[in-house]
């Protein structure tokens, strides 16, 4: 089994460097959509990390899940499948961790 990095976050460790898979932080710098790729895809995990900001995936305009605050969605077996674009929508200007495809 390979070893992976694992990456700390609000006491939450993920890896960050499994193959095949991209992991990054993403900020918003005010309310709104953030693209996170700019083609279909799949989200295997997000992690809210600014207390009070909701983060809400979508799939361009189709909401995948409902938003998270300060918590963690992870879909390891079974990423969410997006069409379109993979998309995060911020309440307020925050900061979230995905892990994508």
């Amino acid at each position: 089994m390979a070893d992976y990095y694992l990456n700390n976050v609000e006491g939450v460790e993920f890896a960050t460097d499994v193959p095949g898979w991209t992991s990054k932080k993403i900020t918003a710098t005010a309310a709104g959509n953030v693209v996170v790729k700019n083609k279909p895809g799949l989200l295997a995990y997000i992690k809210a990390i600014t207390t009070g900001v909701t983060v809400t995936p979508y799939d361009g305009t189709r909401q995948l899940w409902p938003g998270v605050q300060a918590a963690d969605l992870n879909f390891p077996d079974a990423p969410l499948a997006c069409s379109a674009n993979i998309t995060l929508n911020f309440s307020a200007a925050g900061e979230a961790w995905v892990i994508y495809r």
